[in-house]
């Protein structure tokens, strides 16, 4: 899965440098239209290349449950995160967001696994 990302990451890595050549290129010349427009897209560029390591990030916490489950068992699992769940209730009411699965996106992805 990481060499998938591998050119994503070298453009979310060269983008600040390619960022600071145009500007210092185009920052004086008689370009400002394309200035702005060059400067735009890199940060376009920029933006979304960091979207796929969130989503590998995310699947990365799902794999993490896959090994415990190895080790742990999945019961035992699901129980630690339900009782997880009622100690701290904002971490079931919050959104799921793109770094991390919510307790219940976990458990539900726990209970989907073949025994």
């Amino acid at each position: 899965m990481l060499k998938a990302i591998l050119p994503i990451m070298a453009i979310a890595l060269l983008s600040p440098f390619i960022i600071l050549a145009d500007v210092k290129l185009l920052g004086s010349s008689q370009f400002g239209v394309l200035y702005d427009l060059v400067i735009i897209a890199l940060i376009i560029i920029l933006v979304l290349s960091i979207i796929p390591f969130m989503i590998l990030h995310k699947k990365l916490y799902l794999e993490m449950d896959d090994k415990a489950v190895q080790i742990v068992g999945k019961e035992s699992l699901i129980a630690s995160l339900t009782k997880l769940a009622s100690i701290d209730q904002s971490m079931t009411t919050g959104k799921a967001g793109f770094f991390r699965p919510s307790i219940q996106e976990r458990i539900q992805h726990l209970a989907n696994l073949p025994q």
